[in-house]
C-alpha cells in the first residue's frame, strides 16, 4: 500500500464497531480533503458500510467536522488494519463527527428510501440490524400512516376537537373533587383549588387552538362582540356540552362504588342522600328565584371581567402564566360565590344533568327546585355580557396610564415572534375570547 506524505499506518488487527465490518471505499474519499492529516485507506473489498477512524492532526481537526447537509459527510474513510476493538458501540454515534480515543468517527448513510429519511437516521442512530430496521421500519410506517389519516387541517374539527377536551378536563376534574371531598367528609378548600387547577389546565389543553373559551357563555360574549360567527358559535357549544357530558360520564364510572355507598344505591334527586349535586348545582332551600339568578350573574361577571383582565395584551402578561391566572380566578370565585354549586357556565351545568337523566336520576334533574335548570343558563350568559363591557367601558377603552403606550408600545419579549394573538379586548372579528398571546400554532 503506498503511503501518502506525511500519514500514519496503523498496524494494528481488524476489528468490528457496533457489529458491523469497517471497510474501504478509496475512490469516494476526497484525498486532497484529507492530504498530510489522515490515513488514506488501501484497496480492500467491503462487507457492510460501518464506522471509519482516521487520525487527523490535532491543528487541522476542525475541517473535518462536516455537518449532515456537507457533500463531503457522504464520503468515508477506511483503515482496515486499525483496531477500534476498544471503542464500545454506545461510544460510536453517527451525528457528524465524535472524538473518542483521540480518533473523529464518520459514517455514511446507509442506502434507505428518500421518502423515509427519518427511518434512515434512526438507523444510524441505534446501529441496527437489517431485520431490526426492517421491522421498525414497518412499525414507523404504520405509525406515520395512522397520524396521517388522523391529523386533520380543518380548523373547525381542530377547534371543536379542542373546547370537547378542554372541558371534559375540566368537569372530570372537578366532579371527581366534588365527590371526593363528600365521601371523605373534608373541607371545600381542596374542591376550590382543584377546579381552579383544573381549569387551568383545561386552559392550557385548548388555548392555542380555539381559545379556551370551554365555557357557552364566553362564547356567547365573543359572538355579541363580533370576535365569533355564529355557526362556530353553535361549533363551540356543542362541542362543551358534548365534553360536560363524556367527563362527568368519566368521573361518574370512576367512582361508582363510592356514590353507591352514599346513596345506597337510590338514584334520587330530592333525598337528603342525593348525589347528584356532586355533579350538578342545585340550590339551597332558602334561595329565591331573583337570588339564584343574582348568583349566577355576578359569579359569571367576575369570571369574563378577569379574563378580559389577563388577556388584555396591554398588562403584557406572558402567555404561560395566563392560564394559571384564569384558575386562580375560578378559586376565586368558588370561595366567594360557591354556595350555590358556581355552575357559572351553561355547560359545565347543563351536560352533567343531561348525564344524570339516561342514568337513572330522572326528570327530576331539570324539574327540581321549580325547574331551577335554567337559570344556570341564562344567568352566566347575561353575567358574562356584563362583565366583559364593563371591563371595556372603564379599562378597555382608556390607557392604562399617560406614560404607557396602549396601542403600540413595545411588546412583551415573546410577543413578537408571528404568533396569533387572542384577547377578549381585541375587536378584530378573527380573534377568539381567551388564549396565549404568544404559543406558536
Amino acid at each position: 500500500m503506498e503511503k501518502p506524505v506525511g500519514a500514519r499506518i496503523s498496524r494494528r488487527p481488524k476489528a468490528q464497531v457496533g457489529g458491523m465490518r469497517l471497510h474501504n471505499a478509496a475512490n469516494q474519499v476526497p484525498k486532497e480533503k484529507f492530504k498530510d492529516q489522515a490515513v488514506m485507506p488501501a484497496a480492500n473489498q467491503i462487507e457492510k458500510p460501518g464506522f471509519v477512524p482516521y487520525t487527523p492532526t490535532t491543528s487541522n481537526h476542525a475541517q473535518y467536522n462536516f455537518h449532515r447537509n456537507d457533500p463531503n459527510y457522504q464520503n468515508f474513510v477506511t483503515v482496515p488494519n486499525y483496531s477500534v476493538s476498544t471503542v464500545s458501540q454506545s461510544h460510536a454515534k453517527p451525528y457528524n463527527s465524535h472524538w473518542v480515543d483521540n480518533r473523529i468517527w464518520h459514517f455514511k448513510q446507509p442506502a434507505a428510501p428518500k421518502e423515509n429519511t427519518l427511518i434512515a437516521r434512526r438507523r444510524w442512530y441505534n446501529c441496527m440490524t437489517d431485520y431490526e430496521w426492517t421491522t421498525w421500519n414497518k412499525m414507523e410506517s404504520l405509525r406515520e400512516n395512522l397520524v396521517d389519516h388522523i391529523r386533520t387541517e380543518n380548523s373547525a374539527v381542530r377547534e371543536f376537537m379542542a373546547e370537547f377536551i378542554g372541558t371534559f378536563f375540566l368537569l372530570l376534574i372537578g366532579t371527581s373533587a366534588n365527590i371526593q371531598t363528600a365521601f371523605m367528609e373534608s373541607g371545600l378548600l381542596g374542591t376550590q383549588l382543584a377546579w381552579g387547577f383544573g381549569f387551568a389546565f383545561a386552559v392550557y389543553l385548548a388555548a392555542s387552538v380555539s381559545g379556551a373559551h370551554l365555557n357557552p357563555a364566553i362564547s356567547f360574549a365573543a359572538l355579541f362582540n363580533g370576535q365569533l360567527s355564529p355557526p362556530r358559535f353553535l361549533l363551540y357549544v356543542v362541542a362543551q356540552i358534548l365534553g360536560a357530558f363524556v367527563g362527568t360520564g368519566i368521573s361518574y364510572l370512576g367512582h361508582l362504588d363510592d356514590i353507591n355507598q352514599m346513596d345506597s344505591d337510590v338514584r334520587d334527586v330530592n333525598s337528603s342522600m342525593s348525589t347528584a349535586r356532586l355533579f350538578t348545582t342545585f340550590p339551597t332551600d332558602h334561595m329565591t328565584v331573583l337570588g339564584c339568578l343574582t348568583d349566577q350573574v355576578i359569579g359569571t361577571a367576575i369570571l369574563a371581567g378577569c379574563l378580559s383582565l389577563i388577556t388584555d395584551k396591554r398588562h403584557r402578561i406572558p402567555s404561560g402564566v395566563i392560564p394559571l391566572l384564569a384558575g386562580l380566578v375560578m378559586s376565586t370565585i368558588a370561595m366567594t360565590y360557591g354556595m350555590q354549586g358556581f355552575a357559572i357556565n351553561p355547560a359545565r351545568d347543563f351536560g352533567p344533568r343531561l348525564f344524570l337523566l339516561c342514568v337513572g336520576y330522572g326528570w327530576q334533574v331539570f324539574s327540581a327546585h321549580d325547574y331551577y335548570f335554567w337559570i344556570p343558563i341564562i344567568g352566566p350568559i347575561i353575567g358574562a355580557l356584563f362583565g366583559t363591557w364593563i371591563y371595556k367601558l372603564f379599562v378597555g377603552i382608556h390607557g392604562l396610564n399617560e406614560n404607557i403606550d396602549i396601542t403600540g408600545g413595545k411588546p412583551y419579549p415573546r410577543d413578537d415572534r408571528g404568533y396569533k394573538d387572542y384577547s377578549i379586548n381585541s375587536f378584530t372579528p378573527e380573534n377568539n375570547l381567551i388564549s396565549f398571546n404568544s404559543l406558536p400554532r
